[in-house]
């Protein structure tokens, strides 16, 4: 759900910086991503 104040508000330029160099480690293989659910029973058995 959205409210007006969402829709408004804008990110500060180094936020796009940051998600457009996360962007392109992804592309080059630099970095992957993982399944929210597999996450989270990584974390548990860690601190388990």
């Amino acid at each position: 759900m959205s409210t007006s104040r969402e829709s408004t508000a804008t990110s500060p330029a180094w936020h796009r910086t940051i998600l457009e160099d996360r962007e392109k480690a992804l592309k080059a293989g630099k970095v992957t991503v993982s399944d929210w659910e597999q996450v989270k029973k990584r974390v548990k058995k860690k601190v388990s």
